[in-house]
């Protein structure tokens, strides 16, 4: 039994002529006859009452038309969502994320993606969110994964997680075995922090400020990094991110509990309208947003 039979077979039904059937499927009437008869034949019935005119359905020729109509339609929806997903996985994205955000969720993800989607071009930028801002601004950038909120109405976000504020303590550290602290208990230590203007650094500094704490910063980088080989080696503590923590390694991480959960998410032009490509993108991040590399980088 072929496709073309059961069309052949709903266009003779529907319109009650052999040729009228024909005409619609664009093929010749004996064409068509033909290859009704050899339905028939495979059925072992017949379809068709040829002595009536118009033709008429048997018995069997109206079960069978149900069928016939039923197979058709859902090859056509088969086909529709091949189409669909087709269109989907082509095309290309531009995409911006800040250094420390690259490691965490997007390394794992990218290479995930590309792996399953070879046809969708991922193009990545990274660059400081200062500057991310303004490419996605002047449609360099179609999104860009950033540290949430941002300034200005012409953005629309889409928020990925939200993440806590840990203390990264050496493990000879007095409050080590803590399950959780607060930051007057560690005003007094010194502080190795990100530098300032980096996203991450602003972040912690607006949390130290809220609790009164004016750190006695001991060291400065622009890489979690090399803040948490500090950390190990005892020159003091670090507040970093939680994806930066790990459960082995030389130095402790407890969460702060008097810390507010800040954003992480997509930020794009406030009347963008994303491709299915760039849709699947951002659905296979949030999907795999607990991947994360054990990487330091400026924020």
């Amino acid at each position: 039994m072929e496709i073309h039979q059961l069309r052949y077979f709903c266009a003779a039904a529907e319109t009650g002529s052999f040729t009228r059937g024909a005409r619609r499927e664009r093929v010749t009437q004996p064409t068509l006859s033909q290859q009704l008869l050899k339905l028939e034949n495979e059925l072992g019935t017949k379809l068709f009452d040829r002595r009536q005119h118009p033709i008429r359905l048997t018995t069997s020729g109206r079960t069978f038309l149900r069928s016939a109509k039923l197979i058709l339609s859902q090859l056509n929806e088969a086909k529709q969502e091949i189409r669909k997903s087709s269109k989907e996985q082509a095309g290309s994205i531009t995409v911006g994320s800040t250094p420390t955000l690259t490691p965490y969720l997007l390394s794992p993800i990218v290479r995930k993606f590309t792996r399953s989607y070879p046809s969708i071009k991922v193009q990545m930028i990274e660059d400081l969110q200062v500057r991310l801002l303004p490419a996605v601004r002047a449609g360099l950038l179609d999104l860009a994964l950033v540290h949430l909120p941002v300034a200005g109405r012409e953005f629309r976000t889409e928020k990925v997680m939200q993440q806590s504020l840990y203390v990264a303590l050496p493990k000879s550290h007095a409050l080590a075995g803590h399950k959780q602290i607060r930051l007057a208990q560690i005003r007094h230590d010194p502080f190795l922090l990100l530098r300032e203007g980096l996203r991450f650094g602003t972040i912690v500094r607006e949390a130290l400020r809220t609790a009164q704490i004016d750190p006695d910063v001991v060291f400065e980088s622009s890489s979690i990094d090399n803040i948490l080989a500090m950390v190990s080696a005892g020159a003091g503590i670090s507040l970093v991110p939680q994806m930066a923590v790990v459960k082995r390694g030389p130095c402790r991480f407890i969460p702060v509990e008097d810390s507010r959960r800040t954003g992480i998410g997509w930020v794009m032009l406030k009347n963008y309208t994303l491709s299915p490509a760039q849709r699947l993108f951002i659905e296979t991040v949030a999907h795999g947003r607990n991947v994360h590399h054990n990487n330091g980088a400026p924020a």
